[in-house]
Formats: C-alpha cells, structure tokens, sequence
C-alpha cells in the first residue's frame, strides 16, 4: 500500500470538477457536492487509514482537530483548509491553480506561531472547521453566495495569522509597535488582516487574481468586516444587534447588511467554539488558553505593568474563569446563533455539559497542570517548501494535554493555578463576574468571528 504523501503526490493534479459553478445553487445542489467530494478526499487520503477517517468527520461537530494535528505532523490548517476548498471546488469557480492554493496554505500556517499554546494554527484550523460545519451541515450556505462562503472561509484562515500569544490590551498598556501603527484601535485585528492580506499578494499565493474589480473589492470588503468583528471589545454590541434583527424583522438574504452580519456572527461563534465541543476536547482547549493568559500575566509582571485579569498564575481559579467565559459570552451567542440556525443546538448541549464539568471541578478543587506547548515545526516546516519532496519529511506532532486535567497531577503551580489563594497580588484588579468573563473573552479571541439562489444583491 502506498503512504498517505504518495497519494497526495499521484492526485496532484486531480483537479476537481472544471465544471463552472452557479451562484444560483440550492442546499440540495451543495449537498450532492460535498458528498461527490468526499470520494476525492478518500482517494486523497488512501494511504492513511486514520487520516482519511477523522477528515471523513470534518462535517460534524465532534471532528477532533488535534488528531489531524497528530496525523499530518503539525499541519492541521493546511490539510482541513485544502479538504474544504477542495469540496467547495473554489478553484474552477474563481479560476485559480491548485499550486497557488497550497502555496498560500503553506504560508498561512507557517505565519502561526506554533509555541503559542491557544493561538495556534490548530486553533486556526479548529476555527476554519466550524465555519465549515455552520455553512455546510447547519444550512447557512442558503443566506450567502459562493463569494460570500469564499470570503467567510479565507477570512477563517487569516483571523489570528501571526499573533503574537498576548492580547490587544498588553499591546497598548505596553505600547508596542503594532498598538502605534493600528492607533490602539483594534490592533491585533488589524494585524492579522494587514500581515495576511500581504500574503495573497505575492504572486505563487495570489488566489484572486482571476476575480473582476467588483468582485476583488466586495471580498475584501467582507474578510475585512469580518475579521475586524472579531474584537471581543465589540461583542456585545454586535450580539446585541444580532439577536434583535431576529427577533425583529427577520434575517434578509437580499440584504448584504444582513448577509454581511451573519458572516461576522459565524466566525465569532466559531472563535468561541472551543467550550461547545465535547467535553474531552473543550477541556484540553481551556487548559490551552489558560497557559497563555498565564505566559502572558508573566510577561506583565516582568514588565511591571497591571497583570490582566485571569491572567495571574498565582490567584487564578481555572474552573471559575471557565464558567463565566461559558455563562457571559458562549452561551447567550450560541442561544442567539441556535435560535437562527437550530441545526447548531446539539452544540449547546455539549456547553452545558462542559459547564457542569467545570463547576464540578470548582468544588472539588481539582489541581491542573499547565504542560508547556508542543514542539511543533515552524518556519522550517516541510510544507513550507515548494518542492514535493517536502511533503515527506517526518516532523513531531503535538502531544495532547487530556492527561493534564487527572486530578492525581499535583504540583505549587498546579495547586495554585485552581485554587486562588488567600492574599490576591497587588497588582491583579478586583473584578466582577460579568467584566471577568469579558476581560477573558478579550485575552482569549483577541480576534475571535452552499449557496442561495441568484438574486439582486443590495
């Protein structure tokens, strides 16, 4: 039997269906896609069993993206980004070479920092599954055109490019280069944006180069817009905005304003959608972030600056900071986003299920240890190359962190991370419930967020 890289060299050029496609196409037309697409993907992935299996989940909800970190050696971005726009066949319809779509993926993922613990090209790709998920499995393709789910996707890819492991407010209290260059306005967002976009101009990863003027300017438009939302600083309001349009008059898909608003509510509830996965995935997210609240906290203190909130390692109750992030932000978005698209409730369930995991864990005091984040390959990454034969390289995958949360692991920083201690910092600000969640909404989404039928677009 051939390896998994074998097959992917030998279908390098099993381009997907020249077949133009119509911006008119109903649900049934995406489905009848997806379902052809999903042999190509077999075929793809032939050599590896295991592989081939988990993407064969990528339309679910329970798709575990640490295995494809595992499997593919540390590039989950690249492989569940080239399986969705594969099944999307964005090539034929917006005339791009299948070269130029990996070299783009090979670069995005390569801008993410793999020692950040959260903000992660694992993260990236996680995000870019549940975009997926939202548009393909729970009908939201039926609101948007094939630009739109274009526009939607590669804004997916780009939302946390390059981020640095630490938050817009670190970067303004310290008054970094990029909080002066972006006004303290959005910095990281804009960031990822500026530092993404640059990427799709470089000719080998210039995957828009075949779209009209008008075209070029409304995706751009929409991956801007969307990116941009997903500064945790702005969730309320655009919640707020969200849940009276439906409950008011009702989502408008000739609307491009609409359009427009469900494209930012579907990657920020897909940035936020790591406490809706089941429980043992939802677990290893939250011990993620909070190693990098705490790296962060760290930073601040050497820095001599206020240490953030939730970011202290020494007065910081992970079950509680958990619970509030699930009971102030995740859970009234995911009830504004399940009432529109009540194909998302199963996900709720999951919410529930990790909420009651952590309060559990609140009362039992259970410690957690915080490893430090997997070795995984960065700029020296085989993907990186252009050549085929880096695709054969072996490299180290990530090591799971499930083992972190036995109770049985006990060590000071453990101990003191879960169980806040009698005398708080100086330095850490006393907070309430609701600006506590929201002050780890911000830290952790420092960003955050098929087709209908032809129409008149306003």
């Amino acid at each position: 039997m051939k390896p998994w890289w074998m097959k992917w060299i030998m279908n390098e050029f099993m381009a997907p269906s020249t077949k133009k496609g119509s911006q008119g196409r109903d649900t049934s037309q995406i489905e009848s896609q997806l379902k052809d697409t999903r042999r190509f993907t077999l075929s793809l992935y032939a050599g590896d069993v295991q592989l081939s299996m988990q993407l064969s989940r990528i339309e679910s909800w329970d798709f575990d993206v640490f295995k494809i970190a595992e499997l593919t050696n540390g590039h989950p971005l690249f492989t569940v980004a080239y399986d969705i726009f594969t099944k999307f066949q964005f090539a034929s319809k917006f005339k791009f070479s299948d070269s130029k779509l990996k070299s783009l993926l090979r670069e995005v993922e390569d801008g993410y920092h793999t020692s950040n613990p959260y903000h992660n090209n694992i993260h990236a790709a996680d995000v870019t599954q549940a975009v997926f998920y939202f548009i393909a499995t729970c009908g939201l393709s039926k609101y948007l055109s094939d630009l739109e789910i274009f526009a939607v996707l590669l804004a997916s890819i780009l939302h946390d490019y390059d981020h640095p492991g630490t938050n817009n407010t670190f970067h303004v209290k310290k008054g970094t280069t990029k909080a002066i260059l972006y006004n303290d306005n959005s910095v990281l967002e804009n960031h990822h944006l500026t530092q993404g976009w640059l990427l799709l101009t470089k000719d080998a990863n210039n995957i828009l180069s075949s779209l009209s003027p008008e075209d070029y300017v409304e995706l751009r438009e929409n991956v801007i817009k969307t990116v941009l939302a997903t500064d945790m600083t702005h969730h309320f309001e655009s919640l707020g905005r969200f849940k009276t349009k439906v409950a008011g008059a009702g989502v408008n898909a000739n609307s491009r304003e609409d359009r427009m608003m469900l494209m930012q509510m579907c990657v920020k509830a897909a940035d936020i959608s790591s406490a809706t996965r089941p429980l043992k995935l939802a677990q290893e997210w939250a011990l993620r972030v909070m190693a990098e609240f705490f790296n962060q906290g760290d930073l601040e203190r050497e820095s001599g600056l206020p240490i953030s909130p939730f970011m202290d390692r020494t007065n910081t109750s992970i079950p509680k900071c958990q619970t509030g992030f699930i009971d102030y932000i995740v859970t009234p978005l995911y009830d504004a986003w399940s009432t529109f698209l009540p194909e998302v409730k199963p996900c709720c369930s999951s919410l529930k299920e990790t909420r009651a995991f952590w309060e559990r864990a609140e009362k039992e005091k259970m410690p957690f240890n915080l490893p430090k984040p997997p070795s995984l390959p960065s700029s020296s990454s085989p993907l990186a190359s252009s050549s085929a034969s880096s695709l054969l390289s072996p490299l180290t995958g990530p090591s799971s962190l499930s083992s972190s949360l036995s109770s049985s692991i006990s060590s000071p920083s453990a101990v003191a991370a879960a169980s806040p201690s009698s005398s708080s910092s100086s330095s850490s600000p006393v907070t309430t419930p609701m600006t506590s969640a929201l002050s780890v909404a911000i830290s952790a989404s420092s960003s955050l967020p098929s087709t209908m039928s032809s129409r008149k677009k306003k």
